[in-house]
């Protein structure tokens, strides 16, 4: 495929006036070719959509070579629209014999540190109508058509509802879900096989003490995980994006089967077996090969408070799938920040059910604040802290009070669900824990406003 019939293909979609006719132009474009348009389709999906192969510094530092731009200039380049500004240095008519795949090298190319491109030749070798294409595609931006409309328009010409072809793109690229459904291979329900490659579910982070789930189940993780697929005889492992790969230790499997194995080669979780080729959507303590069910809030602290370093936890919703819908997997937990002696100076009594402490850590001699924690009320046992339970608004607190708390991280200098464990009698203020070994803990990210 061309890189100027891409680009003339998405121009006439975009001048379109009503999605009918939005759909029509592009359904017609993907099946040119009729039974031979996969290839088609991979390079328009290619050409649409992907990550960015192109950074606006490697833009900048291209001009300095073939325009002489100076450094102290790149600012005034970078507040404008980029894009654009790129597009207008092409002329407005161009033949060219560029192909997608050539494109797409030429992108990688201008990425390199060491790249010697000459910036105008690239200018030069394109209508301004292509660059619009070329130039969206290489730079961090918004897709010139998204996915829906895409998915939308082969709904028109397959058997296929765009919320099934969505399902797809769950577990498979959106070439493979376009390619499947214009051959109607599309099976009407999802299902895993092995030999079929698909996208792990996320995990988003938890940021809570409590377990997210009515039943909730634990799994720690060290190092990347893979998908083994045992069919025809052979054995295939996936990464989480669905691309090939290898552990350092390959899985020993038999029969065919889809299983869920770390870099050791050890099961985690049974996917698909010839007796159960549904096993992926059995209960977590049928699936796991060593199901580890949280019991409560302090099982769950003792977990995170027991992680070494490098490790996370993983909390899964034993009642659901593997892939259930949007892909999600379940939540992950990062090692915590925890065992902090803080510097309490203020408290106020919100209700009777917590009260609110606002916490320190020390710059030599001075309080930094740090943020806020919610407490009990009959954790407030402290001499010099009790009256903040007949306190409305927020009172001061005597210097000297220090507890014992966890965080779930930092952000912006702050502390996210910090948690009092208890109140230290047995320290003092100058045993509060120093703002220096607080960013040696976290990093520095932590405190980037």
């Amino acid at each position: 495929m061309l890189l100027d019939e891409a680009a003339s293909a998405i121009a006439a979609t975009l001048s379109c006036n009503s999605n009918t006719e939005k759909h029509k132009v592009l359904v017609d474009f993907i099946t040119r070719n009729g039974e031979d348009s996969a290839s088609d389709v991979q390079e328009f999906m290619a050409i649409l959509f992907g990550r960015p192969l192109i950074k606006s510094n490697h833009i900048m530092r291209a001009l300095h070579r073939s325009f002489g731009l100076f450094p102290e200039e790149f600012d005034l380049i970078e507040d404008e629209d980029l894009i654009p500004a790129l597009v207008s240095e092409s002329p407005e008519v161009c033949p060219s014999t560029m192909s997608v795949p050539e494109a797409l090298d030429l992108m990688h190319d201008l990425g390199r540190m060491d790249s010697r491109i000459d910036i105008r030749s690239v200018f030069d070798s394109m209508s301004q109508i292509t660059a619009r294409v070329f130039w969206t595609r290489a730079l961090p931006a918004k897709s010139i058509i998204n996915r829906a409309r895409i998915l939308g328009a082969i709904s028109t010409c397959t058997p296929y509802s765009r919320e099934r072809l969505t399902m797809g793109l769950l577990v498979e690229p959106l070439d493979v879900v376009i390619e499947r459904a214009l051959r109607g291979t599309l099976s009407d329900e999802y299902a895993i096989k092995p030999g079929y490659p698909f996208y792990a579910p996320v995990f988003s982070t938890w940021k809570s003490w409590h377990p997210p789930f009515k039943e909730t189940y634990a799994d720690v993780v060290t190092g990347p995980r893979y998908y083994a697929h045992c069919f025809d005889g052979r054995m295939v492992c996936y990464d989480s994006s669905g691309d090939p790969a290898r552990p350092t230790h390959a899985p020993i499997l038999g029969e065919d089967c889809v299983a869920y194995v770390d870099d050791d080669g050890n099961v985690i979780e049974w996917i698909h077996t010839t007796d159960n080729p549904e096993m992926w959507q059995e209960h977590y303590s049928k699936r796991a090969t060593a199901p580890l069910l949280v019991k409560d809030q302090y099982h769950l602290r003792a977990l995170i408070e027991s992680l070494e370093d490098g490790q996370a936890l993983r909390l899964v919703d034993g009642e659901r799938f593997h892939i259930h819908s949007h892909n999600v997997g379940g939540f992950i937990i990062p090692r915590r920040i925890y065992e902090m002696p803080l510097l309490v100076t203020e408290g106020r009594c919100v209700n009777e059910e917590y009260a609110e402490l606002r916490i320190n850590v020390l710059d030599g001699f001075d309080p930094v604040p740090i943020g806020k924690a919610k407490v009990m009320p009959d954790v407030l046992q402290h001499p010099h802290i009790y009256h903040v339970l007949n306190a409305s608004v927020w009172v001061p607190v005597e210097m000297g009070v220090v507890g014992m708390f966890h965080a779930s991280g930092i952000s912006k200098g702050r502390l996210e669900n910090a948690h009092l464990l208890r109140l230290d009698h047995d320290k003092g203020m100058m045993d509060t824990m120093q703002l220096s070994e607080l960013r040696e803990r976290v990093g520095d990210d932590g405190f980037e406003r």
